[in-house]
């Protein structure tokens, strides 16, 4: 704990309820997501499960966003991030590894 106090360390807000490209910036990834199905020819009962998830939320975008939203408030269930220096380059963790410069 000193030490990030040390280092002026603050931590990350969540980010505000109303952000003015949220919704784009959602379509964005929906239509990456819905190439990435299109490109298989042949998919599995939970690709197409998948699938019309997508293509639900990109069909209502506002509601797929609040959902997403309402999830992320109310079960702050985040994966865990290891934080390691860069002269550790090689992270044990399977998860997320940020290299971040000491």
């Amino acid at each position: 704990m000193h030490w990030l106090e040390s280092r002026k360390f603050t931590p990350i807000p969540f980010p505000p309820l109303s952000y003015k490209h949220d919704t784009k910036l959602l379509i964005l990834a929906l239509e990456r997501l819905k190439e990435q199905y299109t490109v298989a020819v042949r998919l599995n009962q939970q690709q197409r499960e998948e699938l019309g998830l997508v293509e639900q939320a990109y069909d209502n975008p506002h509601e797929a966003l609040s959902r997403i939203k309402r999830h992320l408030l109310t079960q702050r269930a985040f994966k865990e991030v290891m934080l390691c220096s860069l002269s550790c380059c090689v992270c044990t963790s399977a998860l997320v590894c940020i290299c971040v410069c000491i």
